[in-house]
């Protein structure tokens, strides 16, 4: 304590050419949402072995996304951050593919990597499975879509090594995409 002041007296300073100003502490609000708030009416639709997906509104270009989230325990490790940060530039090397999920964007936010993506509405490959039987032509066009993709990522030299029905994912016309390439093996890395 500076003498001459008593605890109860405010706390005053000056700065140059400005008149006394009062020292006013605000209480500062850590951000409890899991997204930046370029996004808007977030709601977990899922989780994986990572993270949490998110489907929300991105207000700067006015559409419905996805987010996956890296979770806050594995945040913390720097081995599985770059692991994560290798599956979205594994996936936005392939984006732009017709059967390729389309990475728009990948960021940090309270020290927790995520990656922006489509929204594809028509859900899983696992789902429709636990659905009941499927013609046997829209599952063979289901496999040409997945090996279309597929091929891609291996010209590009990008290995998937998790195909699963729960990383084969449709849009809203039934059209579908690969996602989750959370443990890809980049060939030239």
């Amino acid at each position: 304590m500076h003498e001459g002041r008593s605890s109860s007296e405010p706390l005053h300073f000056r700065t140059f050419g400005d008149p006394p100003a009062r020292l006013a502490f605000e209480a500062v609000s850590v951000s409890t949402q899991p997204v930046p708030p370029r996004y808007i009416d977030v709601e977990a639709i899922g989780h994986g072995g990572m993270g949490t997906i998110y489907a929300a509104r991105d207000r700067e270009l006015r559409r419905k996304v996805a987010i996956k989230v890296l979770d806050d325990h594995l945040a913390r490790d720097p081995e599985t951050r770059n692991r994560f940060m290798r599956e979205a530039r594994a996936a936005a090397r392939l984006s732009g593919h017709q059967h390729i999920i389309t990475i728009f964007d990948v960021g940090e936010w309270n020290d927790r990597p995520f990656i922006v993506m489509e929204f594809l509405s028509g859900g899983t490959l696992a789902q429709r499975m636990r659905d009941g039987k499927h013609d046997e032509r829209d599952v063979l066009h289901w496999l040409d879509q997945a090996a279309e993709a597929l091929d891609c990522a291996h010209r590009e030299g990008v290995i998937h090594r998790d195909v699963k029905p729960a990383n084969l994912l449709f849009d809203r016309r039934g059209e579908l995409h690969v996602a989750d390439f959370g443990i890809a093996r980049i060939v030239d890395e």
